[in-house]
């Protein structure tokens, strides 16, 4: 609310009017029409009497405001998405810019602004290149389609960056967006060619606040806006600097190697693209079978067997679609039919797992994996997991009702 909303609003809640509070303040009635229409604001040195008067505080006064809420960051970006949706991107880009100038401390507010405007720029790029890109033919040939946390008021993200812009554009297209033609040493100041001073570089302020939201300290926000900096410059080609992205997320995180393999791939290190992504896969087969293992055996304790033999099928299945051979294929099956007591299950799994122990490692030689490296697979290893077998195949707390069955005391050498 404008400071002139505030004086009237309270001005008539005290029953005053506005010749009345002239009189007390000093000054001419005019001067307060003129305050309450928003056409002047009243002199600093009047603030605190203003507020003394109206029986409010100058935080009250001035709409000062320590904290959004969360519906209130939510409702603003509401906003925000309507505008980019509905009217041009210069006027959505300035809403968003007086939102963060109102809390420039609102790490969520920033964030996700610069989130969607990010979006919305690298969309409109998208659709502008791709209407670039039509072969123009006569005009009677038919033509080809085209294609939350608490929010103070302190320091502003990237407001040391300076602002411009290349060339105006139209209202469906959000300016400053072809980054290809954007090389590592051009100058974004107003001495450009065709820069306008008066006109903003949105790459420039929209990455300002995307770059400050990396110094936070919540890790949340931090990989959001290096997720939205790193599509921004892959999609520019300006691959140097969305591999610096990279440095926000742990070594060990799929999405940093999923990222890296990307940029691989668009660098031509087409070996090095394929060997991370065959190494997240291998990584996802072990993550989504140790998840059907473990809600198997939440199933089991639950006594709902119809869930347990669901994940057991899943099992198998996976092992097929990641090429994992056959042990890992029919291994989930043995838990199933121990637990079920299935005595010919058992012993047929039994000795399925026996006699495919050289295969536990068939992965290493699956055409899926073929670009990456493993180490040796040395025959004493397998030797190593038929014993460690063996031995648990003999114990009684598990496997006590095949005891009367002469197969399986042949399979433990009993």
């Amino acid at each position: 609310m404008q400071i002139g909303q505030v004086i009237r609003q309270y001005r008539k809640e005290k029953d005053m009017t506005q010749e009345e509070m002239a009189n007390r303040l000093g000054v001419t009635a005019p001067a307060v029409n003129k305050w309450e229409k928003g056409s002047s604001m009243p002199d600093i040195t009047l603030l605190a009497p203003i507020a003394r008067l109206l029986g409010i505080s100058l935080d009250t006064l001035l709409s000062f405001r320590e904290e959004l809420t969360w519906e209130e960051i939510q409702d603003i970006i509401y906003t925000l998405n309507s505008m980019l949706r509905k009217q041009s991107f210069e006027e959505a880009f300035a809403y968003a810019k007086e939102k963060i100038a109102q809390y420039p401390n609102c790490e969520s507010l920033i964030l996700e602004a610069a989130v969607l405007l990010n979006a919305a720029r690298m969309r409109v790029e998208s659709e502008t290149e791709n209407e670039e890109a039509v072969v123009l033919v006569p005009s009677d040939s038919k033509q080809s389609g085209k294609k939350a946390e608490s929010c103070d008021k302190k320091e502003v993200y990237g407001e040391e960056q300076e602002h411009g812009m290349d060339e105006k554009h139209g209202e469906s297209k959000a300016p400053g967006v072809n980054r290809k033609e954007r090389t590592e040493g051009q100058c974004d100041t107003n001495e450009s060619a065709g820069k306008d001073s008066t006109e903003e570089d949105y790459d420039t302020v929209i990455n300002g606040w995307l770059t400050g939201a990396l110094k936070s300290e919540q890790e949340q926000i931090r990989t959001m806006a290096a997720d939205a900096l790193f599509a921004f410059y892959l999609s520019g080609e300006q691959y140097e600097k969305a591999e610096a992205c990279l440095v926000y997320y742990s070594e060990q995180n799929p999405e940093r190697k999923f990222k890296q393999a990307r940029i691989y791939s668009k660098t031509g290190r087409t070996k090095e693209a394929y060997q991370t992504y065959e190494g997240l896969l291998l990584d996802l087969y072990q993550k989504i079978d140790l998840l059907f293992h473990s809600i198997g055996a939440l199933a089991a304790q639950d006594q709902n067997m119809d869930k347990v033999r669901a994940m057991a099928r899943k099992h198998s299945v996976l092992a097929e679609i990641f090429e994992m051979g056959e042990y890992h294929r029919i291994c989930g099956g043995l838990e199933l039919a121990v637990m079920e007591k299935d005595v010919e299950a058992t012993i047929t799994i039994m000795q399925q797992l026996l006699a495919c122990t050289d295969d536990l490692y068939h992965f290493t030689e699956a055409p899926l994996y073929e670009h990456m490296t493993f180490r040796e697979f040395r025959p004493e290893f397998a030797a190593q997991i038929r014993e460690d077998l063996l031995k648990s195949f003999q114990d009684e707390a598990t496997y006590g009702f095949l005891q009367g069955d002469s197969r399986w005391k042949e399979i433990v050498g009993i």
